[in-house]
């Protein structure tokens, strides 16, 4: 199988695409404390482009990662509910990113303990991509998940879901 340096893939990253609309402003002022506007966007812009160094996924390029999708599914009361009714109810999420669903999913009352989420969790690239450099796969890059406690200025002790 062919190689394929990742950069020549990379499209550069670009702040004019940042925008939060009031409910998403709302939602990541609480939990990364942070009410400052501009300071809130030079922060979300520093996670953003730690994030594209782990892997250059479309969607933390153009910031999907703060638009909470979730709430908008059919079926998201429904799961809330579950959520408060079943104590063994578990919700897990895949490819979660920075774990905004999961706090949502929180926030609105499922509870945190039935939580469990995964996804890409180092800065190693998958293949068909090749390293940019023999030392890049003995560089520890923080994975999504630890960003996200970067992006919301949390711990796993302050918000302990299993990765």
């Amino acid at each position: 199988m062919d190689t394929v340096d990742r950069k020549e893939l990379e499209l550069p990253l670009n702040d004019g695409l940042y925008h939060l609309e009031p409910e998403e402003k709302e939602f990541f002022d609480r939990w990364t404390g942070i009410h400052d506007e501009d300071e809130l966007k030079r922060h979300i812009l520093d996670c953003q482009a730690k994030a594209y160094a782990v892997f250059p996924y479309p969607c933390i390029r153009t910031f999907s990662f703060l638009r909470l999708k979730i709430m908008n599914l059919p079926g998201y009361q429904n799961l809330l509910k579950l959520g408060r009714e079943r104590k063994d109810a578990i919700f897990v999420e895949f490819a979660a990113c920075f774990g905004q669903e999961l706090r949502k999913v929180v926030q609105d009352g499922f509870p945190l303990d039935n939580i469990v989420a995964t996804d890409r969790n180092s800065g190693t690239p998958s293949l068909p991509f090749a390293a940019p450099h023999p030392t890049y796969l003995f560089t520890p890059i923080p994975g999504f998940w630890e960003l996200g406690h970067q992006l919301f200025n949390s711990t796993p002790q302050t918000f302990p879901v299993p990765f």
